[in-house]
């Protein structure tokens, strides 16, 4: 396809959930969704938002290759799980105190696409990504409660991946 071509991925957040041609979906590398999202295209239909990390990684896991390239499911203040055909991780999100959500995932998906625009591997973009979402979630709005690069890496090299 042209992503394969142009030597890119295409990252699809899907928030809202709308519908999307599964040919879209399919390409998506990776497919970012929350939990509600992900129960509406199909990943964990029967999980609770609440269920464990690991159930919501199968989950990811499960439908890498036929839903999407690979997925990436926010599970908020708990962090983020991923999964591509390399394998699935669970990123658990530091511990901060949150003052206004807004914008959180913004700022994740954000520096999510950043980072694998700069060629990094997934797992090691969700725990930028899950330190930049817990950064945002520290300060009132959006824009101006996202951080800095060096303040955002510096997090993410304290965020457990597992």
């Amino acid at each position: 396809g042209a992503c394969d071509e142009a030597g890119t991925r295409f990252a699809l957040n899907l928030a809202p959930p709308v519908g999307v041609a599964a040919a879209a979906l399919a390409i998506a590398d990776p497919l970012v969704v929350n939990v509600h999202e992900a129960r509406a295209v199909g990943i964990g239909p029967a999980l609770t938002d609440h269920a464990p990390a690991e159930a919501w990684r199968d989950a990811a896991a499960s439908v890498v290759g036929d839903l999407a390239r690979s997925v990436v499911v926010t599970l908020g203040a708990r962090g983020a799980v991923a999964a591509d055909a390399d394998g699935s991780w669970i990123v658990a999100a530091p511990e901060v105190e949150a003052v206004d959500t807004t914008g959180a995932g913004d700022a994740a998906t954000g520096a999510l696409a950043a980072m694998l625009a700069e060629g990094r591997s997934l797992p090691d973009a969700v725990r930028v990504a899950v330190a930049a979402g817990a950064i945002a979630a520290q300060s009132r709005g959006t824009v101006d409660s996202y951080a800095g690069l060096a303040d955002v890496l510096a997090l993410a090299d304290r965020t457990e991946l597992r």
